[in-house]
């Protein structure tokens, strides 16, 4: 499985793909700036890393948003992003 994820480098964020690399699922996430996350950094292992995308976008876009989930083959979406 594929999950989509928005807000994935905050606090809660992490553990939602902490829980999905666990179970070997993939995740790709949205974030402002194209790097991870100091909360995710320190919940997952080396391994878990390699199944995680991080997409650098604007959760204000919609048609670039269609275009990451697309692309990436997204089935799966957990919105948890909100405007700073």
């Amino acid at each position: 499985m594929k999950c989509f994820v928005t807000g994935g480098t905050g606090f809660i964020g992490s553990y939602v793909i902490k829980s999905l690399v666990e179970r070997n699922h993939e995740a790709v996430v949205l974030c402002h700036r194209a790097t991870g996350s100091r909360w995710l950094d320190e919940l997952i292992t080396e391994e878990e890393k390699s199944r995680i995308t991080y997409v650098k976008g604007d959760i204000n876009d919609k048609e670039g948003i269609k275009r990451i989930i697309v692309e990436n083959g997204c089935r799966y979406i957990a919105h948890l992003a909100s405007m700073l």
